[in-house]
């Protein structure tokens, strides 16, 4: 190897390249730089020193610009900084993920707990407009607000309760009892329609939903009510939803029109009349119940889609009870109600139909029936 040779790999680690060429540094230079590396590294609370000679390099109008900027010290060397600002997201995080503390009752039926996370009710009332603190909300009661696809569908089971065809008519009896209260003022109407068919099944329906929903509900509320611990306050809410957190599905927009009450759950006392429930008899056919014409029986049962039925509204005693009560539309698949049945006499014969995914057979005469009316969940 040539001395040029040796020179270029042995000044690799400490020389400069130009034009291919490799010029070694002197070796105080080196000492020099390695001595402010080092000096970099013990600098005080994280500020670089300035390495030798570096004002001198710069031109003479950039040195008189004014004071060097001091480099910040890292966010983990300032005194009790990442520890506020850790403890600062864990109390955030504790207010949004709270467990749930209101009860809200569904329009649909059911309830849902829930953490409100938005701060203030936006009221107005007659007297102006209020700005209600939630931490201070003990009760919503909402009034009724009707989405217009919902109007929609309604105006249109109610005219095809006169339709020709028999499954038509069914399936808009079972609709409009599926919507409930927010049926219940279009059937008062249609209860007085000239199709003497459209006004009998107006009529029939009405006789469930009054058995099945709570008188007040039925009446449609025109306001929105807020009760604190020592106000109530009639009005409008502002507005359309509010922010919650559930658990089952995390945070949610729940909206108005969803929702009759919110507040904090009651611990009700056990009424007499829960005291009389029977469990689920499988079906009537068996015991005394035949024998039980015209009386009302209560029954805790769970819906079941796939037992054997016979018969619309009306089924023979033999029908498996949490069968008929999805096809009345009282339960749905996998909830459990206290069911009220009546029972019937002798029948000349039973209708079959499809409904709420279940279909119901034809019969004949039958030595005794129940019709299914209502349903407290």
């Amino acid at each position: 190897m040539s001395r040029f040779q040796r020179s270029w790999v042995g000044m690799t680690a400490g020389g400069i390249i130009l034009t291919g060429l490799l010029l070694p540094v002197p070796v105080a230079a080196q000492r020099d730089g390695a001595a402010a590396a080092k000096r970099v590294e013990r600098s005080d609370e994280g500020k670089p020193a300035t390495a030798p000679g570096a004002d001198a390099a710069k031109p003479e109008g950039e040195q008189a610009a004014g004071p060097k900027k001091e480099t910040k010290p890292p966010a983990a060397a300032t005194k009790g900084g990442p520890v506020k600002a850790k403890g600062a997201a864990k109390a955030k995080s504790a207010r949004r993920t709270g467990p749930p503390n209101l009860e809200a009752k569904l329009v649909e039926g059911g309830t849902l707990n829930l953490t409100l996370l938005d701060e203030r009710l936006e009221f107005i009332t007659p007297y102006g407009r209020l700005s209600v603190p939630l931490a201070d909300v003990q009760r919503i009661e909402f009034s009724a607000r009707v989405p217009q696809e919902i109007v929609e569908r309604i105006e249109r089971a109610i005219r095809d309760l006169g339709a020709d065809e028999f499954d038509v008519r069914e399936n808009a009896s079972a609709e409009l009892m599926e919507l409930k209260e927010r049926a219940y003022a279009a059937l008062v109407k249609a209860a007085e329609h000239s199709d003497p068919e459209v006004a009998r099944r107006a009529e029939e329906l009405l006789e469930k939903l009054r058995e099945a929903v709570p008188e007040d509900r039925l009446t449609p509320r025109e306001n929105d009510v807020i009760h604190t611990k020592d106000s109530k306050f009639t009005g409008k809410l502002v507005g359309e939803s509010l922010k919650v957190l559930t658990a089952q599905f995390g945070e949610q927009r729940l909206k108005f029109a969803d929702v009759v009450s919110l507040g904090y759950p009651v611990v009700e006392a056990e009424s007499t009349a829960s005291k009389n429930v029977l469990p689920d008899p499988g079906t009537l056919s068996g015991g005394t119940y035949a024998t039980m014409i015209g009386q009302t029986l209560t029954f805790k049962v769970t819906g079941n889609p796939a037992g054997s039925i016979w018969g619309t509204d009306m089924y023979t005693l033999d029908t498996r009870l949490a069968t008929a009560a999805v096809h009345a539309g009282v339960l749905k698949p996998g909830e459990t109600g206290n069911v009220r049945v009546q029972i019937l006499g002798p029948q000349a014969g039973f209708v079959g139909s499809a409904r709420h995914g279940v279909t119901s057979s034809d019969y004949g005469m039958y030595p005794g029936a129940y019709r299914v009316i209502s349903s407290r969940k």
